[in-house]
């Protein structure tokens, strides 16, 4: 085969290599973005800058930065982001020639054959190599860009998971306070149905009273208790629960500062921006350009390699004239591999990598969706759960009255026991809500904050 029919060869493999399109191109490709969030007509959200500052509680702070430091899943998030350090440092060294050396011992005796004795000879050896892959296709380089792109999506993964272990922090704070000032209202309730026990139980006494009446009161006291037992319960899962969380013994001996108040809300901002601020879009990201980074290197994995061998050393008699044998060799050879027939393997690599650059691509634009979703719904819950607590509220006060007035009439028999303890479990139950809509309220505020990724 003469150089003409080479050349052809050549171009044929080359032109038969033609990687596929990028995916990575465009950040929000296919990709529906609204000019504004759905629900920023109200509330108007206008402050904030970071997810602590939303409450002004001291203590939550110290359990946010204890957390920080001693969370144990933060902790594997660090070391995941620490060995794609290595890993990047260990693709680039490619890029430059490796250079190893060996040594050899060896001892040889002739057999006598004329009856005289010809002495052991020894031979010491010392060589250095070298070899170099020449890069001419960029493929040892993509591999660097693309563990490059792998490396920066670790990092982005550690800063999420600092918001989202000091979200998960807030979260659980607020849950606990509000079961304390939950069990804290069931004791007052209590409290409240002894004395409706003790008025019905001096009725009933006087003979002015039933003891079906009498039964209906206890019946609320022992329920009351039920209820205590079970809120104190919920009330130590969620302290050992924000305990884990800190990276602490599970123990329920925590102190809360009650529920914090609301500070301003939080800016919402344009959607597009959201492509540039969260971490977890931005880690999915450069998952995407390192998975197309690879296709590269899988299609140049169908070109020839070309590589550089180097060798070169000493050879003596003795261990102490390597220094100074003159007895050198050395050999520089240059050379080339290309792939003629291996079943389709690298063929299907390259498909292999092409369709998990593809996956990668609808994981993103997913990831990049649902982040969205977030915040669409942590907006639309700040107005609903607005406009619950001021409605709540306003029934709290018309239940305060109407369980004033009932007793007036019960005292004065102008209704029955059965009124009484309806209006004193209305007033109960709404107390309680307006107490879980506040803590709602600020946990989602904790919820929009992230969403929006407001940093710790």
């Amino acid at each position: 085969m003469n150089a003409n029919s080479f050349l052809a060869l050549g171009v044929i493999i080359l032109t038969s290599c033609t990687r596929p399109d990028s995916l990575s191109k465009d950040r929000v490709a296919n990709v529906p973005i609204p000019k504004r969030y759905d629900t920023t007509v109200a509330p108007r959200l206008t402050v904030s800058s970071d997810l602590l500052s939303q409450f002004g509680d001291p203590i939550l702070r110290q359990y946010v930065k204890r957390a920080l430091t001693n969370n144990r899943d933060l902790k594997s998030s660090f070391a995941r982001l620490a060995e794609a350090g290595y890993n990047f440092k260990s693709t680039k060294s490619p890029l430059l020639p490796n250079l190893t050396t060996n040594g050899n011992f060896s001892r040889r005796k002739f057999a006598n054959r004329f009856f005289y004795s010809i002495p052991p000879e020894n031979s010491f050896d010392l060589t250095f190599n070298t070899n170099w892959e020449i890069d001419i296709w960029k493929r040892i380089r993509s591999e660097v860009s693309a563990s490059a792109s792998e490396l920066q999506a670790a990092r982005s993964d550690y800063a999420f998971a600092r918001q989202s272990i000091a979200a998960q922090i807030m979260q659980a704070y607020m849950k606990l306070t509000g079961l304390e000032q939950r069990l804290k209202l069931n004791r007052d309730n209590l409290v409240s149905f002894k004395k409706t026990l003790t008025l019905v139980n001096g009725l009933f006494v006087d003979g002015s009273s039933e003891l079906t009446d009498l039964n209906f009161a206890r019946t609320d006291v022992e329920n009351a208790k039920a209820k205590y037992f079970r809120l104190q319960n919920e009330r130590d899962q969620a302290a050992r629960q924000l305990r884990t969380l800190t990276g602490d013994y599970a123990d329920k001996n925590l102190r809360t500062s009650g529920l914090p108040q609301l500070g301003k809300s939080i800016p919402a901002g344009l959607p597009s921006s959201l492509l540039i601020r969260r971490p977890d879009i931005d880690a999915s990201y450069q998952r995407l350009r390192a998975a197309d980074t690879r296709i590269t290197v899988a299609h140049r994995a169908l070109f020839p390699t070309f590589n550089l061998t180097a060798a070169g050393g000493r050879s003596a008699l003795k261990l102490n004239e390597l220094s100074n044998s003159n007895f050198k060799v050395w050999n520089i050879v240059g050379g080339f591999s290309a792939p003629i027939f291996e079943n389709g393997r690298l063929r299907n690599e390259l498909g292999a990598a092409t369709k998990r650059a593809e996956k990668a691509y609808y994981d993103y634009q997913q990831i990049v969706l649902d982040a969205f979703r977030e915040v669409e719904n942590a907006l639309g819950s700040e107005l609903a759960l607005s406009s619950q607590e001021k409605a709540t509220e306003s029934a709290l006060d018309a239940a305060r009255i109407a369980e004033r007035g009932t007793l007036l009439d019960y005292e004065a028999g102008l209704v029955e026991i059965l009124t009484l303890l309806e209006a004193q479990r209305r007033r109960f139950s709404t107390e309680e809500a307006l107490i879980q809509v506040k803590v709602l309220r600020r946990q989602n505020r904790i919820s929009l904050a992230l969403a929006l990724a407001k940093a710790v």
